[in-house]
């Protein structure tokens, strides 16, 4: 920053972003030294500071703050989805929250978001500015309550949590079809007692192998009085109202929680 074009030209520094510039020589922090793993998003912490030194009206938020809190997350929580085709993106970005109002961060590789950034809620962490640790934990204790053993995957439990807004009872998770069978498949979630399994059909099943075990599965239940309700990436765009209202109509009278 701050570099005459014929400086920034010179063959022994990189640019890593719009009128940023690192000593190739001197890669700077790498993540290991602030005992954090890769985040994923390939950005280093003084690439992020320069980014931040950029905006200050930024502060590093979601994901990326997240991982500078040192808080554990799954390899998929850093990845997000494309809303044109429900698959995920390769390259997770860089989350950036800014005050509404103020001008867009735009560059690859950056995802902005624009809210109200209260001086109470701003903290700095290995020298970044980010939202606060424990912004959002009143709601993550109500979220607790609603965390069930067996839940295999996030869009499983977004399905489980939308069932029950609409008013229907808890399913069974992980549920065998035949539990007297040790080699009985299971359903992500079921209603026993109307013989209806539901099953996410997410991107892992497009692959020959998980199509012909998804139909060994569904034909085994299909011999015992199952039905297989499928549940893709379209209806958690439309919060599942229409699968809510197929799975309220095979309960009947027994919909009522």
């Amino acid at each position: 920053m701050g570099l005459p074009p014929d400086r920034a030209r010179r063959s022994d520094l990189e640019r890593v972003g719009q009128c940023i510039h690192r000593q190739r020589a001197h890669p700077g922090t790498v993540w290991a030294d602030l005992d954090l793993p890769e985040p994923g998003h390939g950005f280093s912490s003084d690439h992020l500071a320069a980014l931040l030194r950029r905006r200050p009206d930024a502060v590093l938020s979601h994901e990326t703050a997240a991982h500078l809190h040192g808080l554990p997350m799954p390899a998929r929580a850093w990845r997000r989805r494309d809303p044109a085709t429900g698959e995920l993106e390769a390259d997770p970005p860089v989350h950036l929250t800014v005050a509404r109002g103020t001008r867009r961060v735009r560059r690859a590789g950056l995802l902005d978001h624009r809210r109200p950034l209260a001086p109470e809620f701003v903290t700095h962490v290995h020298g970044l500015r980010a939202s606060g640790r424990f912004h959002g934990r009143p709601a993550a204790r109500e979220a607790l309550d609603s965390v069930r053993v067996g839940a295999d995957s996030p869009p499983g439990t977004r399905l489980r949590l939308a069932l029950v807004a609409g008013g229907l009872p808890e399913p069974e998770l992980q549920a065998a079809l035949e539990p007297g069978d040790p080699f009985s498949p299971v359903a992500d979630l079921a209603y026993r007692h109307v013989r209806l399994a539901l099953q996410d059909d997410g991107a892992g099943h497009r692959t020959r192998e998980q199509q012909a075990r998804d139909a060994r599965r569904d034909r085994y239940g299909q011999a015992r009085g199952w039905t297989t309700l499928r549940v893709t990436w379209a209806d958690g765009r439309e919060d599942f109202r229409g699968v809510v209202a197929v799975v309220r109509c095979r309960l009947g009278p027994s919909a009522s929680t």
